[in-house]
């Protein structure tokens, strides 16, 4: 299954800057590999690239609405400021995506959500106004509510510690009070669209908007309501939401026990936030901040705001219940008592008693309760914890295994097929018999035979991989889907006629119509492939069944991004990260394509953003400081050496952070090298330290590149842009033994790549070999290298500066490059 030759590089290794000149706008280039970052702001992705790829799309009218601008996009449509011609207003029309306009599943929830929000009429709910069909597009209007949201108002609050907009600052009792009537008015609102059989399901500040003249509250975005008259289209078992704001039967993806209490909860994480500018629980990670909800006791609200009384954390505690019985009622219940806390009159809720306590105390804590109760009780009482204790851990078992999962694909998708494998596997240690996670492994063991020069190592993988899919097609014989992934592993490894088999089996059992499970094997086996193009066909054809299939959308935007087709990949990208808000490797793969394309500014806050949710993933870190590297080169081209140098360390700092939490990254170890060389050249006086320190990280990568415990070739780009690297560091320090080896060692592994020619001519002239530098050159001008402005002024070739050879070479280069300008 060889992956295509033109993909991008997944963990992306760069080269000291070295100055060129950019044949098309005559700007000075840095970074060789990136290309001329000038002429990059204006690619494909659109007019201006940091205007984004939607600012050209906006259409001037649709349906009668004028247009006016675009508002935001999530993952069933775009939202425009337009104005209605007919009714003489301005309002918000929200579009159906086109990708999803022929999905009949996504066009009867956009249709529901438009129902829904039309039959609400409440004055802090957003009215929907009409809904119609436009040029094959569903659209339907609604007020359009100018203040901001919630949302806003908490991020002043935490930037600014004041909201210049309102005259409020936190921790002020207006603030307090001002939070406090919000969600009275959101209750309010609420309470009535349950009255009438709707469940909002999606409560969050960013939903809670909030209108102008008078300030009112409008609940918005019903997109993932339910209602007691419809339908429901979600599948059973799938945490549907925002993570932060879920309540507890919301993550076990409990359908059945969703309902009024379920908003209350919601409301309550919001006004938490609101009034200590945290969430109620604590995780560093998606996983972790899960398990908290589900097995720890949230924050005390009066540690961290010593404003809020007694009342108003009872009032809160009584709506962040774990069990949905244990909180208000109704949303109206919930609005009474905020109320009676703002004008200091008795609440209705009650501090849970002593006995509560303890029985909550016994669900949270099931190993210290059951040696409590050894101690105090004896044995009859451990029979009935130890029922709590196993509970307790099967639910953090279920928490580990979705981070092992969610580590898995990624580490698929970077193509480190060994480290997938090790989490697979460890999947499979509690799942004994999971058949996706024997596919997954039996893929991975797969590439890694492909890879394997070493004959009983590869015939050692490729038994393994037939081995997992075997047991696959054992528990489901039935099945189309086991029999096509074995063909093509058996393919692989050039078992022909047992192939031809499979895929005839494949073909008698595969439904007419297949199914998701059948798509998603086949959309996975083509990406494995490098048949891009037919895993974009196969996941379309699922996500038109299942519009709100993360995986597969995620996948499509990686095989997007493979094809070149950058805008696609964008928009699932983005879809990916409305769907699933809290997922850093969306942000981290759109980051890093925006940065690829020129739109640096762009890329990086995508990163931070990954950064954020994923603190201690060393592949941010690393990305990050590329991004940073490549700003820093931008900074030296326009002569700004100090702004260069700021930016140079923070990448440092980035890079060694990366090194502490996985020491043997190979990537982040390339970078540092080339990082260093960099800085050491902007440095006034510059020194052999920080290229003696960069060849011992390009020394570590070059070992690291190798495939773990295998003497097969090196896998992807980095080894070949380390060795490179490490030639041009030995040139650097004058070590010309050395760095003769290194660069004969770089051209036999990269025989197509001009610069490690262009190293080995450097090489070569140091040594006084002229014959053999010039010979070099001119199979590096051969491949491309048309630069002759660097080369003429490289010291490693004064010793053929008179040499009418290397005169002649110059010529020629020149030419060539002004022959490629013209054309």
């Amino acid at each position: 299954m060889p992956p295509s030759q033109e993909d991008p590089p997944d963990t992306e290794s760069l080269h000291p800057g070295r100055p060129s000149t950019c044949p098309n706008c005559g700007a000075k280039i840095l970074d060789r590999a990136a290309g001329c970052l000038r002429c990059a702001a204006t690619d494909s992705l659109g007019e201006v690239a940091t205007q984004g790829a939607r600012s050209a799309s906006v259409p001037k009218e649709i349906a009668g609405y004028r247009v006016v601008r675009e508002l935001g996009a999530g993952g069933m449509g775009t939202v425009y400021e337009a104005y209605d011609q007919e009714m003489n207003r301005p309002v918000a029309l929200k579009v159906l995506s086109r990708h999803l306009s022929e999905s009949a599943k996504a066009d009867a929830r956009f249709a529901r959500e438009a129902w829904i929000g039309g039959r609400l009429n409440h004055v802090n709910l957003v009215r929907v106004y009409g809904r119609g069909e436009w040029q094959e597009l569903s659209y339907y209007s609604m007020e359009l509510v100018g203040g901001g949201s919630l949302h806003d108002v908490i991020t002043r609050m935490k930037r600014d510690g004041r909201d210049e907009t309102r005259g409020l600052e936190f921790g002020s009792r207006e603030y307090l009070t001002w939070a406090i009537g919000k969600i009275i008015d959101a209750a309010r609102g609420l309470d009535y669209a349950h009255r009438r059989g709707v469940v909002h399901r999606d409560i969050k500040p960013m939903n809670i908007l909030l209108g102008t003249d008078p300030e009112v509250v409008k609940i918005a975005d019903f997109g993932l309501a339910i209602d007691s008259e419809s339908t429901r289209l979600t599948t059973v078992g799938r945490m549907l939401g925002t993570v932060a704001y879920m309540s507890p039967e919301q993550i076990r993806g409990r359908h059945d026990e969703i309902g009024v209490r379920t908003d209350i909860y919601a409301l309550g994480v919001t006004l938490f936030e609101m009034l200590t500018l945290e969430l109620p629980y604590a995780g560093k990670t998606q996983q972790l901040y899960l398990n908290a909800v589900m097995s720890s006791q949230h924050k005390r609200l009066t540690r961290l705001n010593k404003r809020v009384g007694r009342d108003l954390e009872i009032v809160l505690n009584k709506a962040l219940e774990k069990k949905a019985k244990d909180r208000y009622a109704t949303a109206g219940e919930l609005a009474e008592d905020l109320e009676n806390v703002l004008h200091f009159r008795p609440i209705r809720a009650r501090p849970p008693t002593p006995p509560a306590k303890l029985l909550k105390w016994t669900r949270q804590k099931p190993m210290q309760a059951t040696l409590a109760a050894v101690l105090i009780l004896g044995v009859p009482a451990l029979s009935w914890l130890s029922v709590r204790f196993v509970q307790h851990r099967n639910l953090l078992g279920q928490v580990e295994l979705e981070r092992l999962w969610e580590d898995a694909r990624r580490m698929m998708h970077e193509e480190f097929y060994p480290q997938a494998v090790v989490k697979l596997t460890a999947i499979l240690a509690s799942q004994l018999r999971n058949p996706e996670a024997l596919r997954e492994r039996a893929l991975c063991y797969a590439k890694l035979a492909e890879d394997e020069t070493v004959a009983n190592r590869r015939a050692e993988y490729e038994s393994l991989a037939l081995g997992d899919i075997s047991a696959v097609i054992d528990q489901i014989p039935d099945a189309s889907w086991p029999y096509r992934v074995r063909a093509q592993i058996l393919a692989s490894i050039g078992r022909a006629d047992e192939a031809r088999e499979d895929e005839e089996a494949a073909g008698r059992l595969r439904a007419a119509s297949p199914g998701i499970d059948d798509l998603h094997a086949e959309g996975l086996l083509a990406y494995m492939a490098g048949d891009y193009q037919r895993a974009v066909d196969q996941f379309t054809d699922l996500i038109v069944m299942q519009p709100d299939a993360v995986l597969a959308r995620g996948t499509r935007a990686l095989a997007y991004e493979r094809l070149g087709d950058r805008i696609r990949a964008r928009a699932d990208y983005e879809v990916v990260t409305a769907l699933n808000p809290d997922n850093f490797y969306p942000h981290y793969r759109l980051g890093r394509m925006l940065t690829r394309a020129g739109e640096i500014a762009e890329g990086e806050a995508r990163l931070r953003r990954a950064l954020e949710l994923a603190p201690e993933n060393p592949h941010v870190y690393d990305a990050l400081s590329v991004t940073l590297i490549r700003q820093a080169r931008m900074k030296a081209e326009r002569d700004d050496p100090d702004a260069a140098l700021a930016s140079y360390r923070e990448a440092e700092r980035l890079l060694r952070r990366a090194l502490e939490i996985d020491p043997d990254f190979p990537s982040a170890h390339s970078n540092l090298g080339a990082m260093l060389v960099d800085m050491n050249l902007l440095m006034k006086s510059p020194s052999a330290a920080p290229v003696q320190e960069a060849m011992r990280h390009y020394d570590r990568a070059i070992t690291l590149w190798k495939t773990p415990g295998s003497e097969s070739a090196p896998r992807g780009p980095g080894y070949g842009e380390a060795l490179i690297n490490r030639c041009d560091g030995l040139i650097e320090l004058r070590d010309v033994d050395r760095a003769l080896a290194a660069c004969r060692q770089v051209t036999e592994f990269l025989p197509e790549d001009p610069d490690t020619f262009y190293n080995l001519a450097g090489a070569y002239a140091l040594a006084n070999r002229i014959d053999e530098a010039l010979d070099a050159l001119e199979r590096d001008f051969t491949l491309g290298d048309t630069d002759h402005e660097y080369l003429a002024s490289d010291p490693w070739f004064e010793p053929l500066r008179e040499d009418p050879r290397f005169t002649s070479l110059l010529d020629r280069m020149k030419r060539a490059a002004s022959e490629e300008a013209g054309g």
